[in-house]
């Protein structure tokens, strides 16, 4: 006969394997003088317990600003710093390379939490990045993306100006109703996982919240983030357009906001 202590033993065993074969997964935030804004954005991840869901918590401070660095302490981040704004690009790479997690996601300051389900939309996401049906996964929320959102009020050609490299922006605020009927050629709707799938060729390259396999995004864009320092996304747009990368859409769980509410 089992008793509660063996089986308290065996639970504890069963948990200790799982968590071997479990993918680590990073939080990595980038600001650069916005306190406030800094402020408001970890406040929404702590309320939603959104942090304990990491195996590593990291900031970088551009320039070093004494009220960033109070509030990131606020929130118990590993905290580095800059001298100098070194732009998106650089900065991302600076953080990649101090995360030793297997999936990451960076996040700049201004990117609310507004969606508590956030645990199936990672690591549900990553059994499906793992699966190869995807590359990444895009997290930003396609009914409330927030604040600016250029291509999300705009329609796809002959309907509007959006072109075919940033048609992913149909899927934002305008959202139509099965849209991988009306664009078959475009998007694809995986009904199985319930996610809708495009290619970097329709699908433009984004500093918006991502959920990345960290060893992909050195293979593929790590060293774009090299060139011309702040200019990094648009070298990075150049090469993304002409590849054939599987780029997921789904609910999303943040918004952009940059301004105090």
């Amino acid at each position: 006969m089992i008793n509660s202590e063996n089986l308290n033993i065996y639970k504890n065993n069963i948990d200790n394997v799982l968590n071997k074969n479990k993918p680590t997964i990073g939080l990595a935030i980038l600001t650069y003088n916005r306190p406030q804004v800094l402020d408001q954005t970890l406040k929404s991840y702590k309320e939603n317990r959104f942090f304990e869901i990491f195996d590593e918590k990291i900031i970088l401070i551009q320039e070093n600003l004494d009220a960033s660095r109070k509030v990131a302490e606020k929130y118990n981040l590993t905290i580095y710093t800059t001298e100098k704004n070194i732009g998106i690009g650089p900065g991302n790479n600076f953080l990649i390379d101090k995360l030793t997690t297997d999936y990451f996601i960076i996040c700049q300051d201004d990117f609310l939490l507004i969606n508590n389900n956030f645990n199936q939309e990672i690591f549900d996401k990553i059994n499906i990045i793992d699966s190869n049906i995807i590359d990444c996964y895009r997290l930003r929320n396609l009914k409330t993306p927030g604040d600016p959102m250029y291509s999300g009020k705009r329609h796809f050609k002959p309907h509007g100006d959006l072109p075919e490299t940033n048609a992913s922006g149909l899927l934002y605020c305008n959202f139509i109703e099965n849209p991988e009927q009306k664009y078959p050629n475009i998007i694809k709707h995986n009904k199985e996982d319930d996610i809708y799938i495009m290619s970097s060729k329709n699908a433009n390259y984004t500093e918006n919240p991502v959920l990345y396999k960290r060893k992909w995004y050195i293979d593929n864009l790590y060293e774009f983030n090299k060139i011309d320092g702040i200019k990094a996304e648009n070298n990075i747009q150049k090469i993304w357009e002409k590849q054939n990368f599987k780029i997921g859409f789904g609910n999303g769980i943040f918004r952009h906001c940059d301004k105090i509410i």
